[in-house]
């Protein structure tokens, strides 16, 4: 299936780079991911213990090539209170319909029975989140819409593999992604989560595209992953 998004979101794309950086949100995630190589030459994340902070926020700079092909510097802030944290936040996704019938199944890859525990009022199931700043380090476009985690479920925590939108930022880019989990906190604390989620290897699959002003052919492309966690 192909997606139309990157033409309609191109030049949205050219006059935000200077504000920060140039994301592109568009359409649900989805689609095959059985093509796939393992490379993190092409980016990762950025390297945070080299950054200056002030008042828990750093300000990352870099170069960025627009789609016209020029260069120009951007920046974007870090927020250590995030960064490469763990952070109980509730969203409400648990309690809603789409939960039910289709996110806890498809997107956190739970059981029938584990969905119907999470719902429950009286569960201590538990949303958290977990914030990674990625690079574009390649001299291509790069787009992605989901994760690929090493297991779901085992240490009662599961990792939201759909990112909910595709995203595309241009060469040299930095992008905050986001990546949204639940817990039984019934088996832990704050500080014994933050533990047992270093153990969770997360990778973001991605696609490399010539220019933002094509289509994207996600079954048919080579999908690659890219360590962030």
């Amino acid at each position: 299936m192909k997606s139309k998004f990157i033409k309609a979101i191109s030049l949205l794309c050219v006059f935000s780079i200077m504000g920060s950086f140039c994301s592109c949100t568009v359409s649900r995630s989805g689609g095959d991911t059985s093509k796939k190589t393992n490379s993190n030459k092409d980016g990762g994340v950025i390297d945070y213990s080299n950054l200056s902070q002030k008042d828990g926020t750093a300000v990352y700079t870099y170069k960025v090539t627009t789609p016209d092909g020029k260069e120009k510097e951007a920046q974007i802030n870090i927020d250590f209170d995030n960064a490469d944290k763990i952070e109980i936040a509730e969203t409400g996704e648990i309690q809603s319909k789409r939960f039910s019938s289709t996110v806890g199944e498809r997107d956190y890859h739970m059981t029938k029975e584990e969905v119907e525990k999470a719902k429950d009022e009286k569960s201590d199931f538990q949303e958290f989140s977990f914030v990674e700043y990625i690079e574009n380090k390649s001299n291509k476009a790069m787009a992605f819409r989901s994760l690929k985690v090493d297991y779901h479920g085992k240490k009662d925590i599961w990792i939201k593999t759909a990112l909910d939108a595709e995203y595309a930022i241009v060469p040299g880019s930095v992008y905050q992604v986001d990546v949204l989990g639940i817990a039984d906190m019934s088996k832990y604390d704050e500080k014994a989560l933050e533990e047992a989620f270093k153990d969770i290897s997360i990778q973001l699959e991605y696609i490399l595209v010539d220019s933002t002003m094509g289509d994207i052919d996600w079954e048919n492309s080579q999908l690659k992953t890219m360590d962030i966690h």
